[in-house]
């Protein structure tokens, strides 16, 4: 029983009544918080107009949009929901450690917003990763904060954590989201929030670097 209520808990994205009426910051964690263990995976992306976009071709210093059309909905190629869990299964084994940076700077947003962790990885790597992030020192204080696929749940990322944003109590006014994943910049906008795309955001002399540097100052 305890676990289910724990499940409930972290899925639906409530939180300590401490906690409550905080902004928010919503942050991915494999590919965002932590690299591949293969350093050859890339994503692929294609816009509405029609042209496909390879993440290492975009410019550094601009925020991403199509080069073709300037639009901002993109779809990304998806790996199978067995490939995804083999992914993160291998990242779990090699105990990846995270990016340069970035348990620093979530730790310094903490002290002026609430840190969620929204992640496509299925539940059953609940201990797996929040023992992760206590040993890497990201902001953690309850389980409360990491949101996570249901098991058998085959939902894309993107959808997946526009469940997670919907469920979070009203009182919670979400300010940025921190991913890896291209095709959040539609939600981000529709949500008013700022899109800050990883690994480029723990990079200081990067748009996106930037953009983090402003949150942590403001």
């Amino acid at each position: 029983m305890e676990a289910v209520m724990r499940r409930q808990q972290y899925q639906s994205g409530n939180i300590s009544r401490e906690q409550k009426g905080n902004s928010v910051i919503l942050t991915d964690i494999d590919g965002t918080l932590l690299p591949y263990f293969d350093q050859k995976f890339r994503h692929s992306y294609r816009c509405e107009c029609g042209h496909v976009l390879n993440t290492p071709t975009l410019d550094r210093a601009l925020p991403v949009s199509c080069p073709c059309c300037g639009g901002t909905s993109l779809n990304r190629n998806e790996p199978s929901l067995g490939d995804c869990l083999s992914i993160v299964s291998e990242i779990i084994k090699r105990n990846v450690s995270p990016y340069q940076r970035a348990a620093e700077c979530l730790r310094r947003l903490a002290g002026k917003h609430a840190i969620f962790y929204m992640t496509a990885r299925d539940e059953t790597f609940f201990r797996e990763t929040q023992t992760w992030l206590i040993r890497n020192n990201f902001p953690y204080r309850s389980h409360r904060q990491l949101m996570m696929r249901k098991s058998g749940d085959a939902q894309l990322p993107n959808r997946l954590k526009a469940s997670f944003i919907k469920g979070l109590d009203r009182r919670l006014k979400p300010v940025a989201i921190i991913d890896d994943d291209l095709s959040l910049i539609a939600l981000a906008k529709s949500m008013e929030v700022s899109f800050i795309w990883a690994p480029l955001c723990w990079e200081t002399d990067s748009y996106y670097g930037k953009l983090i540097d402003q949150l942590i100052s403001d």
